[in-house]
């Protein structure tokens, strides 16, 4: 029986505005609770036009123009299921083994299938995999439909996810995860659904009426359940080529769009990183700029003081670094004889040259040799006899050069503050 689409129909409209369809081989349901009559689809067929006619109404008669994603629900005996025992791996690698080998878990089947898996979960239950079949030209005829009809189809699933989450949600009240769906069926018996913490685990055919336990949800219009609640669930999703090629555009326009942010917060950023340093710049300058006429005065007022004190300074280095002269002097005094004197002392570097006179000349080079101040002491030129002023007798005058000793010449700085005033000495 077929019904028009007013909008009152369209309560199965969730929150993000897709239309939720379930569908089986000669119906189409709405989660309002009204039908729509359907042609079958010949086997292997690509294409479906009653369903395609049927969406284009649909699509035409919506109360939201902008409703244009779809979400469908594919009822047995169009899809089936099976719990296949596997070693646990990625799901990926699941889907690709059991794709090469899809006929070996359902023998019935008479075209090319499309699956989707779900493992189960809970440590005692690992490599367990529920795995639904759907005949792969099907989904292609509901997605070619669907276009046709102006809609874009958001996902596909099967029955058994619709009921199990229409299970869960009734069974939230009384906070279990292990529930089973008693599911009518037209020939008078049931299917019983076992579902654990969201996943439909298994199904038992039943040739006559169940009766419902504590522990089971009889759904009173499965078929009204599968198409409302085919928008709740994230399980056993059917992915067609077009939807897997819409995923990968998707994602690649998500990842460009993330880069654009990206970049668009660097060069934000960088902006206000270099907005920063200039104002820190100029408040740099601005206070270089106040400073300036100081550091100016202070920096002439050092100079000037630099140059005063650089003779100072020079004399302190001759006073700290240079030969005591003055110990020279008097070692002389201490060991020349009674009757030498010294007439003229002249020095160059650590070198001094002593002229004088004596009444043996030979005794005051001896003497000066055995100072521990003086070294390398020689004569410079003849000793020459001669009378003295005084008509005392004979006198020698002579010159010697000698060597100040390494000892006076790594003098420390004098100390200060001795008693009567002087100058340390050197220890010998």
């Amino acid at each position: 029986m077929s019904h028009s689409f007013p909008g009152r129909l369209f309560t199965m409209l969730r929150a993000s505005g897709s239309i939720a369809i379930a569908v089986s081989d000669t119906m189409l349901y709405l989660a309002s609770g009204e039908t729509w009559a359907l042609e079958p689809r010949a086997s292997g067929a690509r294409s479906w036009p009653a369903l395609q006619d049927a969406l284009r109404e649909l699509a035409g008669s919506s109360v939201r123009s902008a409703t244009r994603s779809l979400v469908v629900t594919i009822l047995p005996p169009l899809t089936q299921l099976r719990t296949i025992p596997l070693p646990k791996m990625r799901d990926g690698d699941v889907q690709a083994i059991l794709g090469r080998t899809v006929q070996k878990y359902f023998p019935n089947v008479r075209e090319p299938q499309t699956i989707a898996i779900s493992p189960w979960a809970g440590s005692g239950t690992d490599g367990a995999y529920t795995v639904v079949a759907a005949p792969g030209a099907l989904l292609i005829a509901i997605e070619d439909s669907a276009t046709a009809a102006g809609l874009t189809v958001e996902r596909i699933v099967p029955a058994y996810a619709s009921w199990s989450a229409a299970a869960m949600r009734q069974a939230a009240h009384g906070q279990r995860t292990d529930v089973s769906v008693v599911i009518a069926r037209a020939d008078g018996g049931d299917d019983v659904l076992r579902v654990v913490d969201g996943i439909p685990r298994e199904i038992r055919r039943h040739r006559e009426r169940v009766s419902a336990s504590a522990n089971m949800i009889r759904l009173a219009t499965p078929q009204t359940a599968a198409a409302r609640f085919g928008v709740y669930t994230d399980v056993l999703q059917f992915v067609t080529p077009n939807q897997l090629r819409r995923r990968t555009q998707h994602r690649r326009a998500t990842l460009q769009n993330v880069a654009a942010m990206a970049a668009v917060v660097l060069v934000a950023v960088g902006a206000g990183l270099y907005v920063r340093a200039e104002r820190e710049s100029r408040e740099i300058d601005r206070e270089r700029a106040l400073i300036r006429p100081r550091v100016d005065s202070a920096a002439r007022v050092q100079a000037a003081v630099a140059a005063l004190t650089a003779p100072a300074r020079a004399l302190a280095g001759v006073e700290e670094h240079g030969p005591r002269w003055s110990m020279v002097v008097a070692e002389l005094g201490d060991v020349l004889p009674a009757d030498a004197y010294v007439e003229g002392v002249r020095t160059s570097g650590d070198s001094i040259a002593i002229d004088g006179a004596a009444k043996t000349g030979a005794r005051v080079f001896q003497a000066v040799g055995a100072s521990s101040l003086l070294a390398n002491v020689a004569p410079a030129g003849a000793i020459r006899r001669e009378t003295a002023p005084d008509s005392s007798g004979a006198i020698e005058r002579f010159t010697l050069t000698a060597r100040i000793a390494h000892a006076v010449r790594l003098v420390p700085k004098p100390t200060r503050g001795t008693a009567n005033g002087a100058t340390g000495g050197v220890a010998k």
